[in-house]
């Protein structure tokens, strides 16, 4: 009897244990299952807005409806209708303030209107009678663009509009001078000072709100970026001014140029020096110049490009580059800490993702931020190069001619070989996702693709606007997720 239950403890024990066994066994291969399924990763656009208005960007956080290019609704990154009009708004520009604020005005039919819209409400500030062309004025410094204030000429007369009071500062006998000028509007590099010029062709300072800061004395004057003045003097030397007329560079310069964060590239004797803020030569003039007609408002021969708080570099050929002269010097400067550190020799030069020079017989250097090569690339067939730009930390992209004269786009790997991946039309990336715009017949599509061009997802329509990982689509806001 013993031995009978000693033999049904075993088979029980047998039994559990092949049952343990089982169950274990299809545990660990279920694991191993779902471990070795492939994620699927999809690109969807998820719908946040829609309407029948026409639908336009606003900045990073905000859309605008119109109504027969009228102004009819704001709407927020949530799809929200901040604020909708009650009577359609007419407008000729939309600018964003010092504040973040966004300044609309409207200048048809002799009014001169102007509207505030902060997030929330949109505030009329004034209405003008008898009023036309009326443009702009922008400041723009360390990549800041925003509104300041309005202005327009007529029979050498300068009337400038402020964004609170109803009356214009009214300047006689002059010009407005813009640091830079385009079909939009002025632009100034202070936000604080305009530069103007009498009829007799001298030139001098006024505030934002009309009032003289210097003379009509000077032969030409442009802002810096650090409230002082380039000027140009009766002898045909530029020095540089403060705002009030007192010289913190002495006139004796065949040319000088302002950069963002103070710092000046001035020629001496068709020798470059580097000057910081505070008007110190900070490297001697020990780099070559081959000298080129200098005008304050023209394209320069010589950059500056900012690494960051110590590291410069200085370029001096890309009016050269653009004239199609013979190149003479083309160096370019590496500068750590006030002193050039290394000089290179090269033909074209391009700093925006990453660095890269090229020499004239097109090969392609790549260079880290300490200007050491991390890789070379030699083209075949170019006869010029227009562009370089990075469309990842794998591939870039080459806007060139080639020796049959047509203009071609392609894209390399940092080790020269051509990408079999096609970029055309890239508008939308982030490190792992790139988002392409194709036109076909009256239809676009905004495809998602993997760094393996797979596409993740596609949306089509008549109008697509990218803003971020927003898209405007006919009349519909949608937001890109890739899951």
């Amino acid at each position: 009897m013993e031995n009978v239950k000693k033999n049904q403890i075993i088979l029980v024990s047998t039994v559990v244990m092949l049952l343990l066994t089982v169950i274990i066994t299809s545990v660990v291969l279920v694991i191993k299952k779902r471990n070795d399924v492939t994620i699927e990763t999809k690109a969807k656009f998820k719908q946040i807005y829609a309407s029948d208005y026409d639908l336009h960007v606003l900045g990073d956080n905000y859309y605008f409806g119109t109504y027969d290019n009228k102004i009819s609704v704001f709407i927020d990154n949530n799809g929200k209708e901040l604020y909708k009009c009650l009577v359609e708004l007419a407008y000729d520009g939309i600018y964003k303030t010092k504040d973040n604020k966004y300044i609309i005005y409207s200048n048809k039919d002799n009014k001169f209107i102007v509207y505030l819209f902060d997030g929330k409400t949109l505030e009329k500030k004034y209405e003008l009678n008898d009023i036309n062309n009326v443009k702009p004025i922008i400041y723009k410094n360390n990549n800041l663009e925003y509104i300041i204030g309005f202005y327009d000429e007529e029979d050498n007369i300068i009337n400038i509009y402020n964004f609170e009071n109803h009356d214009a500062k009214v300047i006689k006998d002059a010009k407005l001078i813009c640091d830079k000028k385009t079909n939009i509007g002025c632009y100034t590099y202070n936000e604080n000072y305009l530069i103007v010029k009498n009829l007799e062709n001298l030139y001098g300072v006024i505030d934002i709100n009309g009032k003289r800061i210097i003379d009509y004395k000077y032969y030409d004057l442009i802002n810096t970026y650090d409230n002082s003045f380039i000027a140009l003097n009766k002898k045909d030397k530029y020095g540089v001014i403060d705002v009030n007329d007192d010289v913190l560079l002495k006139f004796k310069y065949l040319a000088i140029e302002a950069y963002e964060y103070g710092y000046l590239i001035v020629n001496k004797n068709n020798k470059l020096g580097l000057f910081d803020k505070t008007y110190n030569n900070i490297t001697g003039f020990n780099m070559n110049y081959n000298k080129i007609d200098f005008n304050l408002r023209s394209k320069s021969s010589f950059d500056l490009y900012y690494i960051n708080d110590n590291k410069y570099v200085v370029v001096n050929n890309r009016l050269e580059n653009y004239n199609n002269i013979e190149y003479k010097y083309h160096n370019l400067y590496y500068i750590v800490d006030g002193k050039i550190d290394k000089k290179i020799k090269q033909v074209g030069f391009g700093s925006s993702d990453f660095i890269y020079t090229y020499d004239d017989n097109f090969k392609v250097s790549f260079y880290d931020t300490n200007m050491d090569i991390v890789s070379n690339v030699l083209l075949k067939d170019v006869v010029k190069i227009n562009s370089i730009n990075k469309i990842n930390n794998e591939i870039f992209e080459i806007n060139y001619i080639d020796v049959n004269n047509n203009e071609l786009i392609k894209y390399y790997d940092y080790n020269g070989s051509l990408s079999q991946i096609s970029y055309n039309d890239l508008v939308y990336k982030t490190d792992k996702y790139y988002g392409y715009l194709k036109k076909n017949d009256e239809l676009l599509s905004f495809i998602v693709k993997d760094s393996e061009n797979k596409e993740l997802g596609k949306i089509t329509g008549r109008k697509i606007i990218v803003n971020g990982d927003f898209l405007i689509v006919d009349n519909g806001i949608y937001q890109i997720e890739v899951l």
